[in-house]
């Protein structure tokens, strides 16, 4: 870098500041950060078009550092978003610049500002000033940039959204909403992913339905130990808050205990019919009747511990109708009999009664 800086006539000290260093097998100084090499973008140049149109010769460019960072997508000076350059027709040439910009010319449409900036503006500064103390400074850089563009475009474009599908803009608004949550920490992050679940009626679908975009993006990161504390952290609200079966994988860890069930595995897992558990349910405001009263619908899942004590609850009573065979009556008459108060009646649903 100092010898370059001798040949330019420049100032050093900015233009190593502003160059990646390798200080590691994977890893990369660039400013004040520590950086790896799967957050640069390696094969594409990208340009700001307003620098371009600034200059008479293509020599008087001045190509930044940052602008190969794939979380950074704007010109600082500018607030114009980068565009990428053609490859070259000799493959020598795609990490100079000069020749690469030989007869470039940026489009009308490529002149577009950025509305949305706030993720680059704090990747920036982690650059410039190095990371902070918060949950999010300390995150490693890509962990950080890649987690906030993730679940922003989770929340600003819905859990189907196809990555590359992506414009720049609709990458920095995402950038934006996922950096305001997670400024909060994990706690925040959290709150979000319970929001997002009770958005949907109970049950209606799988937690990957329910996350879609963010979710698939942290299981096809499995390769990278980092994405860990992201990872560990949707893994266990998805333990705790959806009835995961045990032994089922989520990613890349099996469910060492159910905490919570619906309808389909409380019937897998202890063998209790739908409609005795929906009719429990409903006296505990946890299941709502359909009008057939031959189905029900949870308002919430159930807590091991309390389908548990149903169950044992459950298991003491018998149905009207085995009632009036077990003490030789009619059916009719028990219910005349319980009518009157002469046997209790725990619960009645349409046709159905339980002793």
């Amino acid at each position: 870098i100092q010898r370059l800086a001798v040949l330019g006539d420049i100032d050093p000290v900015p233009l190593q500041a502003a160059t990646p260093s390798l200080i590691e097998p994977g890893w990369f100084r660039l400013g004040n950060e520590r950086i790896k090499f799967t957050g640069f973008i390696r094969t594409t140049l990208r340009i700001c078009p307003m620098c371009i149109s600034e200059v008479r010769n293509t020599t008087e460019i001045v190509h930044h550092g940052v602008w190969q960072l794939a979380a950074i997508r704007t010109c600082v000076k500018h607030g114009r978003h980068l565009v990428a350059v053609p490859k070259p027709k000799n493959g020598n040439d795609c990490f100079d610049h000069v020749p690469m910009l030989d007869g470039f010319q940026p489009t009308a449409g490529d002149l577009a500002a950025s509305q949305d900036p706030e993720l680059e503006r704090y990747l920036t500064d982690r650059i410039l000033t190095g990371p902070g103390k918060s949950w999010l400074d300390r995150l490693p850089f890509h962990i950080a940039a890649q987690t906030c563009e993730m679940l922003g475009a989770l929340l600003t474009l819905g859990p189907r959204v196809k990555r590359a599908e992506l414009a720049d803009a609709q990458w920095a608004a995402a950038g934006t909403a996922g950096l305001s949550i997670l400024r909060g920490g994990p706690e925040a992050l959290r709150q979000k992913l319970k929001e997002i679940q009770d958005s949907h009626p109970v049950g209606e679908k799988r937690y990957r339905s329910h996350y879609g975009v963010f979710f698939d993006w942290l299981r096809f990161r499995d390769d990278d130990r980092d994405f860990d504390v992201v990872r560990d952290i949707v893994r266990d609200f998805i333990f705790k808050n959806f009835p995961v079966t045990v032994g089922s994988t989520v990613l890349g860890k099996h469910c060492p205990e159910q905490l919570l069930h619906s309808f389909s595995t409380a019937k897998q897992v202890f063998g209790i019919p739908h409609h005795r558990l929906g009719q429990k349910l409903v006296t505990l405001g946890m299941a709502k009747p359909h009008a057939s009263d031959r189905f029900y619908t949870l308002t919430r899942y159930i807590p091991t511990a309390m389908l548990t004590d149903i169950i044992a609850e459950l298991g003491t009573r018998i149905s009207a109708k085995e009632a009036a065979k077990e003490i030789g009556v009619e059916t009719v008459v028990l219910a005349r009999l319980a009518r009157h108060g002469l046997i209790p009646k725990q619960s009645e649903y349409g046709k159905r009664s339980t002793i």
